[in-house]
């Protein structure tokens, strides 16, 4: 889906009086204030960079209707999976000035139900020989498989159902493989029941090299997806990762792409493979993962229940809060997001939602803070992202 809306886009971009491709809408929006970062790129890419600073989703709506009601826009969201995305970027149809143009790729047919389309296009499969060509391109790099690898291409083709992301992640695993290797990946295929396509793609994350490779994989679907290489690099590189080999393993297997803003990028169907991997190491309890993230982090933290399994936590709290100090001494923190640092003064803090009232806020603050006695089991944790977030003392 994501392909043909780009062809789209290219062959068509430039007789528009503006447009803005969104990729990957959905993991964008799961980010701090993501929504209004996708506004402001949205506007930036209409405006060709002329973007001031947006602060929050009603003020981007409304920039938005200003400016797509006097140009003729085409506008790509790829990989929308919730109306509140679709209303937040794009509002009523109406605001938009007629000739402009919309894509909007996703999963549920049921969303694009929900809103005034023109027309709908179901994308289907490859069929037997588009995925065979597609298939050999990777694993044996020419349109067609060697001498010897006929019947061994067409059982891989046939598993994989036309879905360019499995052919594309089976062939570049099996790339210079022996035969016995290859005997050995169709024999898994050939048991694979239900979730057929997510376990195709775990066989590639099998067969990766050795332990630092799928630890580092695994760290990357947890933890840096749309970060910056930068960032990824100087992070990693304190936990004795061979980083820039290890990626580009990474990115040899078509695990994990590198944009052109140079950020770390997986397929959707990946990052669920991976995380999938991580709650099969406990599947009740996520304090006896190796990492947690989100909701599971927050739940291990306000339940005390993190253990010595954990290596690596994120947790990250809307920014939209406000924030209370206690009288007590406060400290600077220097927080490195990737593109930029800031400071800002950290203390004893607790937040509460915009819309409670003072009356509610100490009941508030009790539901959200966290004590830094919820670390004490961690015995073997490498890695901390944090982001709003505030633990009541003792730090030791």
């Amino acid at each position: 889906k994501t392909t043909i809306a780009k062809a789209a886009y290219n062959q068509n971009f430039d007789t528009f009086q503006g447009s803005s491709f969104l990729p990957d809408v959905r993991a964008a929006s799961e980010q701090p204030n993501g929504l209004v970062c996708l506004q402001r790129k949205l506007l930036s890419d209409i405006q060709k960079g002329k973007t001031k600073k947006i602060y929050s989703i009603d003020e981007g709506m409304s920039k938005i209707k200003l400016l797509v009601r006097c140009k003729r826009v085409l506008i790509v969201l790829d990989d929308v999976n919730h109306s509140e995305q679709f209303n937040a970027i794009l509002g009523m149809r109406e605001w938009f000035q007629p000739g402009s143009k919309i894509i909007v790729t996703n999963r549920h047919e049921n969303l694009s139900n929900d809103h005034a389309v023109y027309a709908m296009f179901k994308v289907k499969g490859l069929g037997e020989g588009e995925s065979l060509e597609l298939f050999s391109w990777l694993a044996f790099k020419q349109a067609h498989p060697i001498k010897g690898y006929m019947n061994r291409s067409r059982s891989v083709v046939q598993h994989c159902e036309g879905l360019p992301l499995a052919l594309q992640v089976l062939g570049s695993s099996l790339l210079g493989k022996r035969v016995d290797l290859w005997q050995s990946a169709l024999q898994k295929l050939h048991v694979i029941p239900d979730d057929k396509i997510q376990k195709i793609l775990r066989i590639s994350f099998d067969s990766l090299k050795d332990d630092h490779d799928r630890n580092l994989f695994l760290h990357i679907v947890c933890f840096f997806i749309e970060k910056k290489m930068g960032y990824t690099i100087t992070v990693l590189d304190n936990l004795n990762f061979y980083k820039r080999i290890g990626i580009q393993n990474l990115v040899d297997r078509c695990l994990v792409e590198i944009d052109i803003d140079n950020k770390l990028i997986m397929h959707q169907l990946l990052r669920d493979m991976g995380r999938a991997i991580i709650r099969e190491e406990s599947p009740e309890d996520p304090g006896k993962r190796s990492r947690v993230w989100h909701k599971d982090a927050s739940d291990v933290l306000r339940k005390l229940t993190g253990t010595e399994t954990i290596k690596g936590l994120m947790l990250i709290l809307p920014s939209e809060a406000i924030f209370s100090t206690s009288n007590q001494k406060r400290c600077h923190v220097e927080d490195f997001d990737g593109n930029c640092s800031r400071r800002r003064r950290l203390g004893y803090f607790s937040w509460i939602s915009i819309n409670s009232s003072s009356t509610n806020s100490a009941a508030a603050s009790n539901e959200v803070a966290f004590k830094a006695e919820a670390f004490r089991r961690m015995h073997n944790l490498e890695l901390l992202l944090l982001d709003n977030e505030f633990l009541e003392q003792p730090y030791k």
